[in-house]
């Protein structure tokens, strides 16, 4: 009998150990959340362009490497936000909501990765363009202009990568409101600032993005502090 008192005794280890190996998995998720949306925030915050969709060479050019630097990062971090985002609303909606979650999931990844792919894509583009060394100023100039009236090739990426994102997030609110897992307050919130994002322009555009950071900031914070059996009871 003692021959098997390890083996027992390990398998009976075995749900304390899955519980656990859920709960790291959950923390790292909501962690990535509250990160990565805090430096969504903080580029759109401390942003180095003078205003948004505008794209004139004068202004590009004495800000080119700053311009530059801030897509790169915000194009990682929105990636991390649409996939972090993704799995918390996953793991929250398990239970009521989770046909209508993983629906929600697969659009806001897709538009989060389309949406980085077509803002770096161009802001490398600009990058270069923008170097003397390169081309003349008015030469540079002129690429930007063809580039901005070649929507397809382009702005198509960035354009669809947005109303994906934009279309996964109100799904994830629904599922989120289903769910009743959360304050019923949030994913109300979630859609408001969603819908928001089409009324306002420029900086005031960039304070409503900042806020719906902020929502999912909250988000991660709920998902971390609740053990994974709350989150989604």
């Amino acid at each position: 009998m003692s021959t098997y008192a390890p083996a027992l005794a390990a398998a009976s280890d075995r749900p304390a150990m899955r519980l656990a190996a859920g709960r790291g998995r959950t923390r790292i998720i909501a962690a990535t959340l509250a990160i990565s949306a805090a430096v969504v925030a903080t580029v759109l915050l401390f942003r180095p362009w003078q205003a948004r969709n505008s794209f004139a060479y004068a202004e590009l050019a004495p800000v080119r490497d700053a311009i530059w630097t801030a897509i790169f990062i915000d194009a990682l971090a929105f990636v991390a936000v649409a996939i972090s985002v993704a799995l918390s609303v996953a793991l929250v909606a398990h239970a009521r909501g989770s046909r209508v979650a993983n629906i929600g999931a697969v659009i806001t990844i897709a538009g989060g990765v389309l949406f980085a792919m077509g803002a770096f894509a161009f802001v490398a583009l600009v990058w270069l363009v923008t170097d003397t060394a390169v081309l003349p100023a008015t030469d540079g100039a002129r690429v930007i202009e063809a580039a901005l009236n070649e929507m397809v090739h382009v702005a198509l990426p960035q354009a669809l990568g947005f109303l994906l994102f934009t279309a996964g997030t109100l799904i994830l609110a629904v599922a989120l409101f289903h769910s009743r897992a959360v304050p019923r307050w949030l994913p109300i919130a979630i859609v408001v600032a969603t819908v928001l994002q089409f009324a306002f322009h420029d900086r005031a555009l960039d304070f409503v993005q900042i806020g719906a950071m902020v929502l999912w900031i909250f988000l991660a914070g709920f998902l971390f502090v609740h053990e994974p059996t709350e989150a989604v009871s």
